[in-house]
């Protein structure tokens, strides 16, 4: 009961602590005035505008709606009915919620080695784990900032620059460029890929051109799909940002201080470092847990909505 009661204030002050989250929940209002077909028109228009996530279109339009309350509007049968559809549409993007595998470990690592010279997803998640990226961002790696064999200072070997243009993580830091080893145990199996798909324009996306932002994420949700299905078949179900998480707790296990881990993760602040890797140390018990908390959290939605950053 503690934890539910700590992270239901920790729900209640989320526009205070995120502020942008906030600001976009606030340019929703305007929305309320119109009728229940057109403000479905609208929102709809916002959120594919907006590329959000089916798991952020629930939330966008329960807060919304949370709002109404203010403006002695109800809450009509269709309007509920488009929220079920939206929460059934988020709980099918995200399966992995109560995934137990929270981090794919070394020796789950070790056991899709084999494969990463066969299937290039497979191939992309051995490269996401490795230098501790988000696997969406390695999917839409394009094959022109890819340059293999780089000389690089103090080192005797050479090494493959990679340089990131699109993904979440640039949205923060802008253009930036990490370093694969050729001591790497994949290094032939990366070679070849990169070798064979020189002129394809993203390196583990089946295109044969650069996609528009729409089309993008929607074909790096198909590759996510493939990806889970296939390293479920060998080590089990995983969560997405196990992938990523898995790589970054095997650096700092390794004796990698914060600082040098952050170079690759790119998170803000040895701090936001630590308690994402914490957040992995999940077991099935306590994600059923976080399941009927994120639950009690939605209830407070029901909530009027001050429109001032406070439930």
């Amino acid at each position: 009961m503690k934890l539910v009661q700590q992270q239901t204030r920790r729900f209640d002050t989320l526009a205070q602590t995120r502020t942008a989250h906030a600001q976009r929940r606030i340019w929703l209002a305007p929305l309320l005035a119109f009728a229940e077909a057109k403000r479905w028109t609208l929102f709809s228009e916002y959120a594919e505008q907006a590329s959000l996530a089916s798991s952020t279109r629930a939330t966008y339009w329960a807060v919304l709606h949370s709002a109404a309350a203010d403006l002695k509007k109800p809450m009509t049968p269709a309007i509920k009915a488009i929220q079920k559809r939206l929460d059934e549409a988020a709980a099918e993007r995200l399966p992995w919620t109560l995934a137990e595998n929270q981090f794919v470990s070394l020796e789950g690592m070790t056991k899709l080695l084999p494969l990463a010279a066969e299937n290039p997803l497979v191939l992309a998640v051995v490269l996401s784990w490795t230098i501790g990226h988000r696997i969406g961002d390695v999917l839409k790696l394009r094959t022109e900032n890819v340059a293999v064999d780089v000389p690089f200072p103090n080192l005797r070997g050479k090494v493959s620059r990679l340089t990131f243009v699109e993904g979440k993580t640039i949205h923060k830091i802008g253009k930036y460029s990490v370093f694969l080893s050729d001591s790497v145990p994949f290094n032939d199996a990366w070679k070849s890929h990169v070798a064979r798909h020189a002129s394809r324009p993203y390196l583990f996306l089946e295109s044969e051109a650069l996609l528009n932002k729409d089309d993008l994420a929607k074909a790096t949700e198909a590759a996510e799909r493939k990806l889970l299905a296939e390293v479920e078949r060998h080590i089990g179900r995983i969560d997405l940002r196990a992938i990523r998480r898995g790589g970054l707790s095997q650096m700092s296990s390794a004796g990698s201080s914060d600082e040098e881990v952050i170079t690759f993760s790119k998170h803000a602040s040895p701090g936001m470092l630590q308690a994402y890797l914490r957040a992995g140390q999940f077991n099935g018990a306590v994600a059923s847990t976080q399941a009927a908390i994120t639950a009690n959290q939605f209830q407070q939605l029901e909530r009027p909505w001050n429109w001032r950053g406070q439930l």
